[in-house]
C-alpha cells in the first residue's frame, strides 16, 4: 500500500495534477495508465524503503521537530517574502504546512544524525 501510495505521488509530481492532460499525455504516448504506474514501481519502493529506515533511525535517536523549531523554521521561510510575508505565513501556519515543517525538519535532523554516525562523531552513551 505505501509503494502505490508512493506510486501516485511520482505520478502526480512527474504530470500534475490535470487529469485530462494526464490522460491525453497516455494517449499521445501510446501507453496505459498501469503501464505508465509501473514505471515508477522501483523508484516508489527505494523512496519507501529508505522513508522506513529514515524513520526508524529518527525514533532510535529520539529525534524530533520541537513547536520553538517549526517556528524558527517558518521565520527564516516567510523572511524573503517582505510586504508578503504575512499572507505566507497564515500559508505555511495552515496543520498541512505545519507538518510538512516538522517533516522536513526531522528529515534534515536525522540526515544530520546519519552523516555524524558515518564519520563517527556520534558518541553512544552508556546502558
Amino acid at each position: 500500500m505505501l509503494v502505490e501510495h508512493e506510486i501516485d505521488h511520482l505520478v502526480r509530481e512527474a504530470t500534475g495534477n490535470d487529469q485530462a492532460q494526464y490522460q491525453a499525455y497516455l494517449r499521445t504516448v501510446g501507453r496505459s495508465e498501469a503501464d505508465f504506474r509501473e514505471t515508477w514501481r522501483e523508484a516508489a519502493e527505494l523512496r519507501v524503503q529508505r522513508s522506513l529506515v529514515l524513520s526508524e533511525l529518527a525514533e532510535a535517536e529520539g529525534l524530533a521537530a520541537t513547536a520553538e523549531e517549526i517556528d524558527q523554521e517558518l521565520d527564516s521561510l516567510v523572511a524573503p517574502m517582505g510586504d508578503d510575508a504575512a499572507r505566507f505565513r497564515q500559508m505555511f501556519a495552515s496543520e498541512e504546512g505545519v507538518a510538512t515543517i516538522r517533516r522536513n525538519l526531522l528529515s534534515r535532523k536525522t540526515l544530520d544524525c546519519l552523516a555524524a554516525i558515518a564519520k563517527g562523531e556520534l558518541q553512544e552513551e552508556p546502558a
